[in-house]
């Protein structure tokens, strides 16, 4: 069978989007007595669609045709479910004027370039971490083992060091001491980010961005780096579209932060989004075009059948109806930013009310943006990705130890209070590492401030690599980390440290000072999380028996039990 042509689609798409609107005119005219008439106009295209598998169509004309069945057996004109109808059909002809509507694009199209673009197209599911799995550090940080990075500074020591620097994170760094020394065997070896100075002899700060700019449409990233802050400079590195600007003299921990999060590392996990709408056909229909720009989406139909799941929710996003019976938005809006735990979930707005005083009464509860139904869904989705794009950001850095790269203090306290009270309500197990370094105040005294900091960067890059996407990692305190393992029995989760720290064990630090090479042991208590009521006395248990694991001459990993 010949597959159809994409302008012939498109072409019997518009034929008989045209018809749909001509009848829903002469509908709305009628006062919807010609309602069977656009009923049959409504199929037409629905089964079009459905032929095609247009999966966002169908979704939206099936909603339509829910409502016009519900006008016929009430058997009277519902003003409030015309509207609905009008809102679909005018989201409808926005997309249509588009060169590609989202409308239109079919389910295997966009499972494959969804799948294609987060890397897992026809990739074997991981397995659980084991173990005795010797490949698991090695198969989680290829990506970073395979980044090729550029250094060009006119300042050779500076740029050595650096390179060296880099070297010691896993990374394939080289030096070139000018563009022109790096332009001569640039075709000949595989690039993903240069560091660029742009204040280097014989070249000018716009010829050096230029350059930036053509690294850029190469698909090569860029990190411009200057002992200058001004605004000329800076205005010069975003018209280059450079991905990011470091002011000398770098901070390595915050360099190679940067460099994880322009070359993404770490995989960005689908973002969740949470709708609460009274009007179930608007409610759906912006579920199904979030899913299908890849969000997981949570639709409730009122206030409280939100609160009553609330506890398990973990939104990236608040999406609310404004006005709405019993509970309105702004009331939600106000509940929600009482709970400490969505204190920074962005709340959005989304409304047909124009009225300024509403839009402010909104912003006034909390709200960070309100976007109104007129516009095109397109435009919705994008404000609503940009929104979640710089929350993700924001997070990240709020939570994020900035020398370790793992969670801070209170982000792993409140993750592991939120994991106890999941856990006990699901009946599931949870288990929690307290480890401490050994002799961590030899390290620093012996090979300086600077080693002992990479020691710690080191083990929270290792912790972070050889636990579950659901488990965490995060930084207690000084040298000392905790690990939560989400459904995890505390045997299995006692064995996965002591594989971490037998890894540990044979990493090897190269002391620059000495020249000597060096290695590091670490301690370990772990306990059963779902055994105590809150997380002060669970590790004040797992340090039971992490000083138990110290008296016993380090380098151990021992279980608490309650008896």
């Amino acid at each position: 069978m010949a597959i159809p042509n994409t302008d012939d689609l498109s072409s019997k798409y518009s034929q008989l989007l045209s018809r749909l609107t001509r009848a829903w005119a002469v509908c709305r005219r009628d006062e919807l007595a010609s309602l069977d008439n656009f009923i049959a106009s409504c199929d037409a295209l629905y089964t079009f669609s459905k032929a095609h598998d247009f999966s966002a169509l169908n979704s939206l004309l099936s909603k339509v045709l829910t409502v016009c069945n519900s006008i016929k057996q009430t058997n009277r004109n519902d003003k409030n479910a015309a509207k609905e109808i009008e809102w679909l059909l005018n989201q409808l002809l926005r997309s249509s004027s588009d060169n590609v509507s989202p409308f239109i694009k079919s389910a295997n199209a966009l499972k494959y370039t969804n799948d294609k673009a987060s890397g897992t197209l026809d990739e074997q599911v991981e397995p659980e971490v084991l173990v005795d799995d010797a490949e698991l550090i090695s198969s989680r940080n290829l990506s970073r083992q395979k980044t090729n990075i550029v250094v060009i500074d006119d300042q050779v020591s500076i740029g050595k060091a650096l390179t060296m620097t880099l070297e010691d994170f896993s990374l394939n760094a080289q030096f070139f001491e000018s563009i022109e020394a790096f332009k001569e065997v640039m075709k000949d070896i595989a690039v993903d980010l240069v560091l660029l100075d742009i204040m280097m002899p014989n070249v000018t700060q716009e010829q050096v961005f230029e350059f930036a700019n053509e690294l850029v449409k190469k698909d090569i990233k860029v990190i411009s780096c200057s002992a200058t802050f001004t605004l000329e400079t800076r205005l010069l590195a975003v018209r280059a579209e450079v991905s990011d600007y470091i002011v000398k003299p770098i901070n390595t921990y915050v360099l190679v932060e940067k460099i994880s999060r322009v070359l993404e590392w770490q995989k960005r996990a689908k973002f969740n989004v949470v709708i609460v709408d009274d009007q179930q056909t608007m409610g759906e229909f912006y579920k199904t075009m979030l899913e299908q720009a890849g969000c997981n989406v949570k639709f409730f139909k009122s206030a409280a059948l939100l609160f009553n799941s609330l506890e398990d929710l973990s939104p990236d996003i608040f999406l609310l109806d404004m006005n709405m019976p019993d509970v309105n938005g702004v009331e939600i809006a106000k509940m929600l930013r009482q709970e400490q735990k969505f204190e920074f979930v962005p709340i959005i707005f989304i409304t047909a009310e124009e009225n300024k005083e509403e839009h402010l009464l909104a912003l006034e509860a909390g709200a960070d943006d309100i976007i109104t139904k007129s516009l095109p869904i397109q435009q919705i989705t994008r404000q609503i990705n940009h929104r979640l794009m710089r929350a993700s950001e924001l997070k990240a850095f709020v939570a994020t130890d900035q020398l370790t790269g793992v969670l801070n203090h209170g982000q792993i306290v409140e993750t592991a209070n939120q994991t106890i009270r999941l856990s006990n309500r699901r009946k599931t197990s949870t288990a929690i590492a307290v480890i401490d370094v050994d002799r961590f105040k030899l390290v620093n005294d012996h090979y300086g401030h600077l080693m002992g900091d990479k020691v710690l960067c080191v083990l929270g890059q290792l912790l972070s690599a050889s636990v579950r996407e659901t488990d965490h990692v995060g930084r207690y305190g000084g040298e000392e980390f905790v690990i939560v393992f989400v459904d995890c029995e505390l045997d299995h989760a006692a064995r996965k440290v002591q594989y971490i720290k037998d890894t540990f064990n044979r990493m090897k630090f190269n002391s620059e000072g000495t020249k000597e090479q060096f290695s590091v042991s670490f301690s370990a208590g772990v306990v059963d999380l779902l055994a105590f009521d809150n997380i002060q006395e669970a590790i004040g248990s797992a340090d039971k028996a992490l000083y138990k694991a110290k008296e016993q001459g380090r380098n151990k990993v021992i279980k608490y039990r309650l008896k």
